[in-house]
C-alpha cells in the first residue's frame, strides 16, 4: 500500500514537471523578453542540418522545432530566432548533423513549411542564452547535443569548440 502511494505521488510529480516544461517552452517562444539574459535548455528539439547564414549580420540562423512549435531558419522580428555567431561552431554543427544522417534516412519525401524537414532534421538538446540583438529576439546557441536512437546523448558540440 505504501509503495503504491509513493509510486502514485512520483507519477503526479513527473506529470507536473512535464507540463511545466511544455508551458515554459511556449512561454519562451511567445514572450522571450521575460527570459532575457537567462541560459535555457531546450530538450527534445529538432534541428535541420541546413543552416542559413544571414548576409546582413553574418551569423547563422537555425531551423528548429521545439515541442511541435516551428521556428524557421530566417531572421524575423516577430519571433524568437535561434542563431549561432561563430563560423567554426556553425560549421562543426553542420558537419555533425550531416554525419548523423549518413547512417539513416528518415521522414517523408515531401517537405512541409510549418515543420523542419524531417529528412534533414536531427533530435537535439539546445543550450541557449536569450538576448536582444538590434531589435530582434535571439536565442544564442552555445551548445548542441545530438540524441542517438535510444534518446541518449551521443555527441556534444560546444561553442568553445570542445567536441565530445
Amino acid at each position: 500500500m505504501k509503495k503504491g502511494m509513493i509510486l502514485s505521488a512520483l507519477l503526479v510529480l513527473i506529470a507536473i514537471s512535464a507540463s511545466y516544461a511544455q508551458m515554459k517552452a511556449n512561454s519562451v517562444l511567445n514572450a522571450p523578453e521575460d527570459y532575457e539574459g537567462k541560459t535555457l535548455v531546450f530538450d527534445e528539439a529538432w534541428i535541420d542540418e541546413k543552416i542559413v547564414r544571414n548576409p546582413h549580420f553574418g551569423f547563422y540562423c537555425l531551423d528548429v522545432d521545439i515541442q511541435n512549435k516551428h521556428v524557421p531558419g530566417y531572421l524575423y522580428r516577430s519571433q524568437l530566432n535561434f542563431v549561432i555567431f561563430s563560423d567554426r561552431f556553425a560549421k562543426q554543427v553542420m558537419k555533425d548533423l550531416e554525419r548523423a544522417h549518413e547512417a539513416e534516412k528518415r521522414g517523408p519525401d515531401f517537405e512541409l513549411l510549418d515543420h523542419v524537414c524531417l529528412r534533414r532534421a536531427s533530435p537535439v538538446r539546445l543550450t541557449c542564452i536569450i538576448e536582444r540583438f538590434q531589435g530582434y529576439w535571439i536565442a544564442d546557441v552555445k551548445k548542441v547535443e545530438l540524441y542517438g536512437k535510444q534518446r541518449e546523448i551521443v555527441d556534444t558540440i560546444d561553442s568553445d569548440m570542445s567536441t565530445h
